[in-house]
This record gives structure tokens, sequence and C-alpha cells, in this order.
């Protein structure tokens, strides 16, 4: 029942203010609208407020909403997720000092969000406990000068205990009696003493904050124990200003300010002797006192209205109902409406104080195309317009707000001989005798005699040579010294009208032969302190007025250029303290006129001029020259040579301006006008921005997809951690600066990766990057506001792509250890085999040394031996008888076989061609073969088919075959066998040769007693690593076995 009685009453005002057309707001206000269009979840706005952070945050109707300039987040209560908002209306709204932002909802209780870990906490009213909230619809928080966090709800006051998330509650009872219900509390503040006000559905409470620590939690406070005032109101608000007055805001009965002199409070809505009751309604619903001092009050019957101290009247300034009033960081004013969004005033955008009439009707758009400005000698303001006549405005009057008042509208009237002739004004000027003079388009020339407040008029009279010489006036110029009016025409004529004698003179301007144009018209006329009087034309004619031969002679200039001829239509001139002559022209830019050298100098957008159509041009006290161009309004400063350029993102009417349509009046204040009104100004007023925005990270991206990180990036994270295959990487950024945030402009760098700032525009606040190397980055950004002021600090945050484990470092390590053992390897191997190398060469050398030394001794032993024994049986054969010879040459003869015999073996052995082991164990089997037969043994030979081709140096094979001997000679001299096995085998790098006998055998563990000779055979396989094993058995033969590990060579 409480939220349909309220949806009426809303209803109600609303519909009274839409249907009341009273009172308009004023003309000069410039206001933004931040509404659905901007992405504002609803258009009823309760409560605003600005983080830490500086973000600013909308409680709606229908959703949480946090804007940063641009867009705008919005956060809604979802049931299917715990950290989201309680309750989508959103009726209060506090930022706290720890950076925390606290929700006062209409039905979900009250809720703190943590902004830097992105969540929610609720704190729900709960029947049955008495340290939670006392109802769950919030219509106040307030934080008092000791720390406490008070929250107001429709049931009792709550104090919310930061050491353990609970609530103290405090009822506050009409009266003594227990049983009613706890007040409705709908504001709190506090005073220099400490003591809160709170404001409520009967009335405004005033209780010491110190009383209300001492009370226990759940306590019941009545009327008797606190001073109650305004008894029986409803007190909707309650605020200290800055003079520390009280004021409060009731229900139904207007504004009340409290005297602490009489101690009670008076009605200000009744007091007719000051205030405007006109401009304030009973219904207030906020009050607020800017850092300005000017004093606002939101009611719904009345919309926003701001109090002038001065005059003690209220001024409306919005027509629709108000919710909640909110001043920035930087001075913005924030008001939360009923209907229409999030309106902004600032007055920094208000600066330049545009006028327009504000209108419905698309025909009445020309009202604010304005052509000419004047403020005649009273203080009036003349505007002439190009289709709707001439307007007429107050003296400005700075102790109301600094605004002018449209007074009057002066428009053509048919029958009516005394209107003005013509809707479409030209141009304006003052006479001596203060009237106003009036160049129109087409219908002549009007004088406004300010004494009859009838319009004189003044038309070409083609057989009256004492009248203008035409009715299409272009410029107007009155010299009171002389008391000569100056008029310009179409047809580029010029007339003097003298005010004493009321005669017209003609004049002709000299003018170019190669004109573009059939038409020349004059388009400005203007009189210089050092230099005289000008006319300048459309073409580009410069015309100087010769008082002694009464005529207009051409300057003559010298343009830079031939090209820049064609483009110097002057539309204004203006003379400075040196004697420098400045020309506004139509497309050619600023120009710079040395009238005693002839000289000139250009100033176009390549040195910082907005556009090159320089409609007007006006100085200030400061020697600036201010312009108006088809880009916005330019300051500049002659002796520096720079430009400060506006538009209409600074407030100007628009960004166009218009020809003729400039002033400037004894105080110093300036007019431009243009296509969408005028603006009016004090140049030492327009100051810039000196507000440093906070930058943020608001955003990461990984190929488009948004990194869950808190957004803004908090203090809490300062570095993100990306693998390698992460290589396509976005940041978006923005700058906390609300006045003209599109103006702000960005600057981003990747250090480790950019070797310059990249500057970018308030549209690409992004900035993005591919195929990282694996590093550490840091991303730094920094921002300006509107107007070039620049947070150089800026924010950062370090990125560490981290490498694929093939570019680790201990994965590097790893490679350069295994190369470094690869290489030592393969060194070693090289370093070994060239030792091997080496030595088998020096091996080599050494058996063929021993090799020459074993033949040598061979030769001597063997063979020497044996040649002995020949010589001596031939001597003996010559000694003995004949029949002896036969004997001694048989013996002759078979020591001659063995001499040949051994020779054989020695020639075999040193012949290369024998070093294999194929050719060894040819021999083998050759010599046991005729060696056995000769005993009569019967040799079995065992040889594979093919044997490996495996090196056998000459002094193996001689060892070899000398121990394959010695086993013979041992079988045939004492196994007593019949058969021998000679058996040869190459496998594994190995070659063994294995001779087995069938006779005797003898008893292995007596081997030592067979002598030398199997011992020899050992010896002579150990020189190479090779073994001999022997196996016999008695009656079962002997088994001998030679392995000899072998080479292949490569």
């Amino acid at each position: 029942m409480y939220e349909l009685t309220i949806k009426l009453i809303n209803i109600l005002f609303v519909a009274a203010i839409i249907f009341s057309t009273l009172y308009a707001q004023p003309t000069n206000l410039k206001l933004d609208k931040i509404g659905l269009e901007q992405g504002l979840s609803q258009s009823t706005v309760y409560a605003i407020t600005q983080d830490e952070q500086g973000f600013m945050w909308f409680g709606t109707d229908d959703g949480l909403n946090r804007y940063d300039g641009y867009a705008i987040k919005v956060f809604k209560h979802s049931s299917n997720n715990l950290n989201s908002v309680a309750d989508n209306t959103i009726l209060a709204l506090f930022s706290d000092t720890n950076g925390d932002l606290w929700i006062g909802t209409r039905r979900g209780g009250v809720d703190r969000y943590d902004i830097t870990r992105n969540k929610f906490y609720h704190y729900f009213h709960v029947a049955d406990n008495t340290s939670t909230i006392s109802d769950n619809s919030i219509s106040t928080l307030f934080k008092d000068s000791q720390g406490n966090l008070w929250v107001g709800t429709r049931k009792g006051l709550n104090r919310y205990n930061y050491s353990d998330s609970t609530f103290s509650r405090f009822n506050l009872h009409p009266n003594d009696n227990s049983n009613t219900d706890a007040l409705s509390v709908t504001s709190i503040c506090e005073d220099s003493s400490k003591t809160l006000w709170i404001g409520t559905s009967v009335g405004l409470f005033k209780i010491n904050s110190n009383y209300l620590n001492r009370k226990k939690a759940d306590s019941e406070i009545y009327y008797s124990e606190s001073t109650v005032f305004l008894s029986g109101l409803y007190v909707r608000t309650v605020y200290i200003d800055h003079a520390g007055v009280l004021w409060a805001g009731t229900f139904g009965k207007g504004l009340y300010r409290y005297s602490h002199e009489v101690k009670k409070f008076t009605s200000f809505t009744d007091n007719s002797n000051s205030v405007s009751s006109k401009n304030l309604g009973n219904f207030i619903f906020r009050i607020y006192e800017d850092s300005k001092d000017n004093f606002w009050v939101a009611a719904y019957d009345s919309g926003l209205s701001v109090y002038n101290r001065n005059n003690g009247k209220f001024q409306r300034w919005m027509n629709e109902p108000v919710h909640a009033i909110y001043v920035d960081n930087s001075d913005i004013i924030w008001f939360g409406t009923y209907t229409d969004g999030v309106k902004t005033y600032d007055a920094r955008k208000n600066r330049f104080n545009p006028y327009y009439d504000r209108s419905s009707s698309v025909f009445e758009k020309d009202n604010n195309l304005i052509t000419s400005i004047l403020q005649d000698s009273k203080g009036y303001l003349w505007v002439g317009t190009y289709s709707k006549g001439l307007k007429l405005y107050s003296p400005l009057d700075r102790s109301d707000a600094s605004i002018r008042k449209k007074i009057k509208q002066f428009e053509f009237e048919n029958g009516n001989p005394y209107s003005i002739s013509s809707n479409r004004v030209i141009c304006l000027c003052e006479s001596s005798d203060g009237n106003i003079w009036i160049g129109t388009e087409i219908d002549g020339l009007n004088m406004y005699d300010y004494k009859t407040k009838k319009f004189i008029k003044y038309r070409n009279n083609p057989r009256d040579k004492n009248s203008p010489v035409s009715d299409r006036v272009t410029a107007l110029y009155f010299d009171k010294e002389k008391d000569l009016l100056w008029i310009g025409y179409l047809d580029g004529s010029v007339d003097s009208y003298n005010y004493k004698t009321r005669f017209f003179k003609h004049y002709q301007i000299e003018m170019k032969n190669n004109h573009s144009t059939s038409i020349n018209s004059v388009t400005a006329i203007y009189n210089g302190k050092q230099t005289g009087l000008w006319v300048g034309s459309f073409e580009g004619d410069l015309n100087r007025f010769i008082p002694e031969s009464d005529s207009f002679k051409q300057f003559r200039i010298s343009y830079d250029s031939s090209a820049d001829i064609n483009r110097n239509g002057i539309y204004s001139m203006f003379e400075d303290m040196e004697g420098i002559f400045w020309i506004g022209t139509y497309g050619g830019g600023l120009k710079r006129l040395d009238v005693k050298s002839k000289s000139i100098k250009t100033y176009t957008d390549q040195n910082g001029l907005p556009n090159n159509v320089v409609y007007s041009i006006l100085p200030d006290k400061a020697d600036n020259i201010w312009l108006s161009t088809n880009k916005g309004i330019v300051k500049f400063n002659p002796v520096k040579e720079t430009f400060r350029n506006y538009n209409v993102m600074d407030g100007v009417q628009s960004n166009e301006f218009n020809q003729g349509a400039y002033y400037i009046n004894q105080s110093g204040e300036l007019f431009f006008g243009g296509v969408n009104g005028f603006n009016a100004f004090f140049p030492e007023e327009i100051v810039d921005n000196t507000f440093i925005p906070p930058v943020y990270i608001t955003t990461i991206k990984v190929f488009d997809e948004v990194l869950p990180l808190p957004d803004p990036l908090g203090k809490n994270i300062e570095q993100i951690e990306l693998t390698y295959a992460q290589n396509f990487i976005s940041f978006e950024f923005v700058a906390l600066n609300f006045t003209s945030a599109e103006k702000n402009k960005y600057a981003y760098k990747l250090d480790g990766f950019d070797k310059d700032w990249h500057t970018v525009s308030a549209n690409q606040r992004y900035a993005s990057y591919t195929n990282l190397n694996p590093g550490t980055y840091i991303l730094r950004v920094k921002a300006s506001n509107n107007d070039n002021v620049w947070n150089e600090r800026g924010t950062s945050i370090t990125i560490i792509v981290t490498p694929p484990f093939w570019m680790t470092w201990w994965f590097r390590g790893l490679i350069i250890i295994t190369i470094m053992i690869i290489g030592g390897s393969i060194i070693r191997y090289f370093v070994l085999k060239n030792i091997k190398d080496r030595t088998r060469k020096m091996e080599k050398e050494a058996s063929l040394e021993r090799e020459r030394l074993r033949i040598a001794r061979d030769m001597h032993d063997d063979l020497g031996a044996r040649l002995t024994e020949i010589r001596f049986l031939s001597e003996m054969a010559q000694n003995n008888p004949a029949e002896s010879a036969n004997k001694v040459f048989q013996q002759v003869s078979e020591a001659s076989k063995e001499i040949i015999s051994k020779f054989n073996e020695i020639v075999w052995s040193v012949n290369p061609e024998n070093d294999t082991v194929e050719n060894l164990a040819e021999f083998i089997g050759q010599f046991s073969v005729d060696f056995l037969s000769k005993m009569k043994i019967k040799c079995r030979l065992d040889l594979p088919d093919e044997l490996p081709d495996w090196r056998v140096s000459s002094e193996i094979r001689h060892d070899i075959l000398l121990a394959v001997k010695e086993t013979l000679n041992n079988s045939v001299k004492y196994s007593n066998t019949d058969e021998v096995n000679v058996k040869i085998s190459a496998e594994n790098s190995t070659l063994k040769v294995i001779i087995r006998d069938f006779g005797k055998g003898f008893d292995i563990d007596n081997i030592h007693k067979l002598g030398n000779g199997l011992n020899n055979m050992k010896k002579r396989m150990e020189k190479f690593s090779g073994k001999c094993e022997i196996e016999s058995k008695l009656n079962l033969g002997t088994k001998v076995t030679f392995t000899i590990p072998l080479i292949k060579e490569d």
C-alpha cells in the first residue's frame, strides 16, 4: 500500500509539471543528459554517488548503474547469482572511505559492494535476529563525523557495526506508547556539535550521537528522550549548508530554515518577502549546496530551483521532478530525475553562457540563427536574427545568476507602419542619441526611436538622391565623433549619413578587375584609431577612406600566393594597440597586416586554427584576440602565436558561427552569435579545467575473451601472467574526467615492445598487441582532461608472458649441457680415435719392429740351426763312406724341407695380404691337415662358409699359429689319438680356434706337470687379451680352445 501511494503521488506531481508552462527554465542553461540512449537501465533515478576511484553510480527503479563518462555498466539482481545486487530498485547510495559502495534498496535491505573484489555483501532484515537491520526498505544512508554509518529504513534507525558486521537498532516512536511501530526515517544529517538531525514521517528528531552510542542495541526512543521539531510534518530531507544553517524540506509544507537564536524553524515558502514562491514548490525532496555556494532545492511540484542569496529569490532551472543532487570531485552537479534519467550541470561547459530560445516547433529554429549583436548605452542587448526579427534582452544583472532575460521580440507586422520592415536583420549599430539602427537583407534601413518606441524606415528612392543607395544593407558603423552613419550595401556601394544635416552621401569602393562573381558585397566597416576607416568586401577588396579626397582607395596587399587571393573574402577587421591590422577571411584564415610596410602574415589550420573561415575578431584585456569560426571559438595569443580552440563540447552555441554576429561591450564582455543562439562571456572567466583525471585499465581481453579480473584493475592487481599461446591481448582504459569527456586524450606504451607512446582520442580507448615474445612487459597508460591537462603518472600493469618449455631457462640450460655433452663426446671420440690411431700406428710400428726381431730371431734360431745342421751333415757326407751318404742326404733333405716350411711361414706371416681372418683360417686348416697327415693322424676340419673381413696383424697370426702348432705337437706326442678335429669360428668380434683329440687325455689338476708348453700357449693368447682354455679327461681326449678378440677396422 505504501509503494502504491508513493507511485500515485509521483504520477500526480509529474502530470502537474507537464501541464504547467508558466515558468520556463533559463534560456542560457546548458545541461547534458544521460538517458536510455546512453545505456541507463531506467529513466527514474533515485540516488547518485561517486566512488573513491571516481566512477559515478546511479540508483534507478530498475538496476544499479556505473558510468565512466562514455559507457554505462548495469548491475541487476539475479536469483541464480548470489553475487548480484539484492534488489533492482535502488533508493540510496553511499561511498565510504574504504572504497566500498553501500546500496540501499526498496525490498532487499542494504548491500555493501566491494569494488576491488567485485563482490556484494547482503544485509537483510531477519525477524528474530535483533542484530540485523530493522527493515528491508532503505530510505537513506549517512556517515557521521565519528565514522558511524547510519541507515534509515521504513521502520526505524540503524547503525552499522564495522567490528562484527551487525546492526544496532534504534526505534523512534511518536509518543511514549511502545506498542506503536517505529517511525520511517527519511533523511539524516549532523551539525558541528555532533548532533544528529533525523527526518521522519511525523517530524524532525534532534538526538546527540554520543547518546545513541551509549544506548543498547534494539533501543526504543520516544519524544520524551529527544527534541522534536516540525511535529506532524513529513520531513523528507534535512541539510546543513556551508554556513551551518539547518534546512528541512517537507512533503506538503515546503522549505523550512532553522534559527539557532530563537531555536525554531521558520517557513521559507510562506515568507513572500524573501522568496519568490512561484519558483519553489511545497513538496521538497532534496537540498544541496555546491562548492560555489549555489543552494539547490528539488521539489516534486516545481522541479529544480537555485536560491539566489543576493536577492532572496529562487530561480527555476528544471521543470521535471528531481530525486537526487550530487556534486562530484570536479564540481560537476549531477541530477537524478523522475522521468528523464540523469542530467548534469557543468559550469565549465556553461562558462560561455549560451543563449538560445527553446521551442518544440521546427519553424522556430531560425529564432536562434543570429546575424548581429549590439549592446546599447543603456545596457540592453539587441540581437538580430535571420528570419525572426530583433530580440531585446534586459541588462546583465550579476546579482541574479549573471543572466539576461529576453524581454521583447520585434517582428514585422503587416499593416503596422511602425514595425520593423523585415524579419531578416543583417546588422546593428547605435547612434549618438541612443537610437538603434537596423540593416535588413532586402527591406532597407530602420531606426528604432527609443522615445516613441517606433521603427522609422529609410528606403531607396531612385528619384531622391537623399535616400539610401540600396535597400540591401550588409554593414553598419556609426562614427560618434563625426556623427556619421556609414552604411555598406550588397552591390559594393557605401553611404554616409550625416546625423546633423540628415543627408546621405554616396561612395563607391575600388574593386579588383578579376572578380569571380558579379556581386562584391560590403561585408565589414571598421574604424581604427591609428589607421582610420576601412571597408572590406566579399571578394577581398580592402578600401581605406582618404579624408583629404573624401574617397575610398584600394589598399593593395601582396598575398602569399595567387591561390590565396581568391580565398580572402573579408569578414572582420581589428586594429590592435600596436597599430597591427588583423583581418578575418572567408577561407584564407587570419591575416596580420602591417599597414606601414604592407607586409602580411597568414595563420591557417596549418598553424593551429581549427578552421580557415574567420567570422569575427575581438580583443580582450590581456591582449589576446578572440575569433569565431566554422569550428568554434578561438583564443589567439599574438605574442606566442598560440591558439586555444573551444567547440560545442566546451559549451559554445554551436561549432558554426555567423558573419557580423559579434560585439564587445565596455566591460570587456564578448558576444559571438551563430546558428544556435549566441554566447556572452568575460574572457578572464574562461579558465582551463585543472582537474587531473584518474586513469584506470578496465578490461583485459585475450582473443576477445574478457579475463576474470576486477573492473577496473585496482592496486591489488599489479601483474598478470599469460602463456606464450595467449598471443593476442587487448586492453581497455578510461580517464574519469566528465567535463567534455569526448575531448579527453590518451597515450599508452608497452615497455619492452614499444619505443614511443601511442596517442589516441577518446573514442579509441584501447590497445592491442599480437605475437608478444615471452618476457616481462609493462603497459603504461596516461590521459588528459578536456583542456589537455595530463595525468602523467597514469596507471600501469605488468604483463608476464611465460615461455614454452623449450624456451625456458632450464630447458635451454639442458640443451646447452646436452650440446656440451654431445660436443664433448664427439671431441672425446675424435681425440680417442686419434689416440687410438696413433696408438695403432705406434703398435703397428712396434709390432713391425717385434716382427722384424722375431723373423731375425727365427731365422737365426730355426733357419740358422737348420742350415748349420745341413752344413754338418754335408761335412759328414764327405767324410763317411758312400753307403752312409744316402742316409745323410736324406737328413739333409728333411732339414731343407723344414727350412722351406719355416721360410713359408715367415713369408706368410709378414705378407699384409694375409692379415685377414679368412687367410688365417685357411692357413691353420692347411697346416693342420699337412702336419697330421705326416703323422698318419686323421684331421677333420670345421670351417665356416664365410668369415668376416676382420684384420689380424702378422704378430697375432704368428702367435696363433705357434699356439696351434704347439697344440697339434702335444696331440701327436702325448695323446696317442688317431683323429684330431680343428674348428674355426668368428662371431661378436671374437675368433675361436678349437682343437680336439680323442686320445688318452690327462688329469687337468696335474697340468703343471706337463711342462711349459701349455703355459706358453696361454701367455701367447694373453698378449692380445685372448684366452687359452684346456679341457681334458682321462681316456676321453683333450680340447683346447683359443679365443682371440679382434677389431673390425673402419
